[in-house]
């Protein structure tokens, strides 16, 4: 497990296509709120080191054994490329989910998938620069 998952006071889980919408909102939020209490000189726990977000996405396709796939992302550390991102940044993504067609989703799975299934498929396509894998070994 990423070492800075188990050694923050919190942890925020977020689930399915909603939550990835969720963790992209509330993160740079979060982050936005330390740097105004930073410059305001107000004494306390930094907010973005002892909280992290994560997101558990599942694939709603089987893969070839019948397995469920599931992601496990988290937001980039705000020094890696990709991070951090501005608060309105899952407002833009997905603007551009609705006025795309097809959303990215390849064409054979577009009948098999609900409408929110397609939707997080694409803002996590769309997010994908912001956020890092966690590796999980059962």
């Amino acid at each position: 497990m990423n070492t800075t998952l188990t050694h923050t006071r919190a942890a925020v889980l977020c689930f399915g296509g909603w939550g990835l919408q969720t963790m992209l909102h509330l993160s740079p939020r979060m982050a936005a709120v330390q740097d105004r209490r930073k410059a305001l000189g107000i004494a306390g726990a930094d907010l973005t080191k002892v909280t992290n977000f994560v997101t558990l996405l599942p694939e709603p396709l089987l893969d070839h054994n019948d397995q469920s796939l599931f992601y496990m992302r988290q937001m980039r550390p705000s020094d890696a490329p990709g991070g951090p991102i501005d608060p309105y940044h899952v407002e833009r993504l997905l603007d551009k989910i609705d006025t795309q067609s097809g959303n990215g989703i390849e064409r054979p799975t577009i009948g098999l998938l609900t409408d929110a299934e397609r939707r997080a498929k694409a803002l996590m396509r769309l997010a994908e620069p912001a956020l890092e894998a966690i590796e999980h070994t059962p």
